[in-house]
């Protein structure tokens, strides 16, 4: 039975590489332009972000989601191991644990799984995690060093298919997922917070008719003018939106009005619209 011990090694060595990509139902498989096709005839939400995805294939990049990278390191990061019989999602690696609890229990103990409502990461001891997500935020769209405290996981398990060295001592920054004590911007969103959007963002569709762009990370489709294109990916850096992979950001800091945690969106009082909490940094708390 593979270690607790090596599934961290394991976390920690893709968090440091800077390939990697998260794409829904991968689990450590090459992201080639075929296999993105694959996925995307698949499952929906790879489709919806395709525009996205598609600015990262056949580059070398290592493609995972976030139960994914857990069982690449089960299969010994080679695709070609799958095995059905071990190919769970997070809820029934959960239901599965012997040994778990909610979050505020977790004991001190690296290679723990820790969950939050449709997400798994590895927690590596010293308050911090390895975690696949698509969260520009938290620093991209991949396998990403974050931190424990604050970022709303609310259930820990040990993984059922590895063995643990028992330790009894809890992480030193371990708190209630979901209401942070402290009034730090801490990524939790909250009505009265104030963000501001990631540095940078794709033009995923052009609509001539209305002069509107799309934009999955954001959510929909909206008014190129109030953004502002960063760089020259769609060959210049001139305002020019119409060209699909053109980079941009929304200049200026926004209001949060209302939260659907459901979804993951939040109301900007200042656009007057829905974005997806993704797309945005958090820069004061709100209530």
């Amino acid at each position: 039975m593979k270690k607790a011990k090596d599934l961290v090694s394991y976390v920690k060595e893709k968090a440091a590489k800077d390939k990697t990509i998260y794409v829904l139902g991968a689990f450590g498989n090459n992201f080639t332009s075929a296999f993105l096709e694959q996925k995307c005839n698949q499952l929906t939400w790879n489709q919806e972000n395709r525009g996205f995805l598609s600015g990262y294939v056949d580059k070398g990049y290592q493609a995972f989601d976030c139960v994914g990278l857990i069982k690449a390191f089960l299969w010994d990061d080679d695709p070609s191991n799958y095995k059905a019989s071990e190919d769970e999602n997070e809820v029934m690696m959960y239901d599965r644990a012997k040994v778990k609890g909610m979050i505020a229990s977790m004991p001190e103990r690296p290679g723990i799984l820790v969950f939050m409502p449709g997400h798994v990461g590895v927690y590596i001891g010293n308050g911090y995690v390895v975690e696949c997500t698509p969260n520009m935020p938290l620093g991209g769209w991949g396998v990403l060093k974050t931190k424990f405290a604050g970022r709303g996981w609310t259930k820990w398990a040990e993984y059922a298919r590895i063995s643990y060295e028992k330790t009894t001592s809890k992480p030193s920054n371990n708190k209630p997922a979901n209401k942070p004590s402290n009034k730090k911007p801490d990524q939790y969103l909250t009505k009265d917070s104030k963000v501001e959007f990631v540095k940078k963002m794709r033009v995923e569709k052009y609509d001539a008719a209305n002069d509107w762009i799309y934009s999955s990370v954001v959510g929909g489709w909206f008014s190129p003018s109030i953004c502002k294109e960063v760089s020259a990916a769609d060959g210049k850096k001139d305002q020019y939106f119409a060209n699909t992979n053109a980079e941009f950001t929304i200049p200026g800091t926004f209001t949060v009005s209302k939260v659907d945690e459901a979804n993951n969106l939040a109301y900007l009082k200042e656009l007057g619209f829905w974005v997806k909490c993704g797309a945005l940094i958090e820069v004061k708390e709100g209530k």
